[in-house]
């Protein structure tokens, strides 16, 4: 095991190898699959069994965020996922979203992933980081303007937009990543988890009224799913995102594909029945099985 600081208490002691993205997370992706196995957008062609994960923190700090996690999957993640339209939560899901958030900020800081942000946004970047940080140690109740948003997109698209792209359901029900977004004058982390996303503002947008519909309470709230009150900027991050993700896709090798294709057929009852199937019949019902599976000239 590792000895060094730990990024979160800044004390010198024994570090564990902690998750960006929880680990529940890529396990209910493997359980979920079609083929009981997940890929990175680093390799498509090597299966991975878990998620991104760094020594960076000790056993007491990596217990605080377990604790967020916990009530996460407990309360929001697996009751969305088995059904539920809406439901309520209290003040944990804002120290959970929070959690994640930093760590990604600080991810992209160590990795020289900052390169795109200005000099203002690269300041308050650093006063971001330094007030979730003070949040998740209680010794803030207020985020100022490094608030965080909550969108549920557990939802069936009805209508094709002419700029949708044809595998959008199975980008939004399955993918998982992050990114640090910025424009310039607006500043923001992007969380992808399946059916979820999260945004925590660096340097927020001008006020516009449908953020105020999602944004996370310090207290308690209540998450329902989205409607047609979304604000387009955001629409086309998910579009460009889920188009990238379709290319990744689209990269997995011959070779590879013939092992999936027979994981699928020696589990077909497990396979047919998987949420990777139900999202790729909403893209074909949504778009025609020609568009979904198309193939590259």
């Amino acid at each position: 095991m590792t000895t060094g600081i730990c990024r979160l208490c800044n004390l010198t002691k024994p570090l564990l190898k902690s998750h960006i993205i929880p680990k529940f997370i890529f396990t209910w992706l493997k359980k979920t699959s079609s083929t009981g196995r997940i890929r990175s957008s680093q390799n498509m062609n090597n299966p991975v069994q878990d998620g991104l994960k760094l020594p960076w923190l000790c056993s007491n700090c990596e217990e605080l965020f377990s604790q967020f996690e916990k009530y996460f999957a407990d309360n929001v993640f697996y009751p969305l996922h088995n059904g539920q339209k809406s439901v309520t939560y209290n003040s944990t899901l804002l120290k959970y979203a929070v959690s994640i958030a930093w760590r990604v900020l600080n991810y992209q800081i160590e990795n020289n992933q900052t390169e795109h942000l200005n000099q203002s946004l690269l300041t308050t970047s650093t006063n971001a980081l330094s007030t979730w940080h003070d949040y998740l140690f209680n010794k803030t109740n207020s985020l100022g303007e490094h608030e965080v948003h909550f969108y549920n997109f557990l939802v069936d698209i009805i209508t094709p937009g002419s700029n949708l792209p044809t595998n959008i359901h199975r980008y939004l029900h399955r993918a998982v990543g992050f990114d640090l977004k910025a424009n310039g004058t607006v500043a923001f982390i992007y969380i992808k988890l399946p059916g979820i996303i999260i945004i925590a503002y660096i340097m927020p947008f001008p006020y516009i009224k449908e953020l105020q519909k999602t944004k996370i309470c310090i207290n308690k709230g209540k998450i329902e799913p989205i409607n047609g009150d979304f604000p387009q900027a955001l629409w086309d991050i998910i579009t460009e995102e889920a188009v990238k993700t379709e290319k990744l896709q689209s990269s997995i090798s011959h070779k590879q594909q013939e092992k999936i294709d027979k994981l699928y057929r020696n589990n077909l009852p497990k396979s047919a029945n998987s949420e990777t199937i139900k999202v790729i019949s909403k893209d074909v019902k949504l778009f025609g099985a020609d568009a979904v599976f198309k193939k590259e000239e």
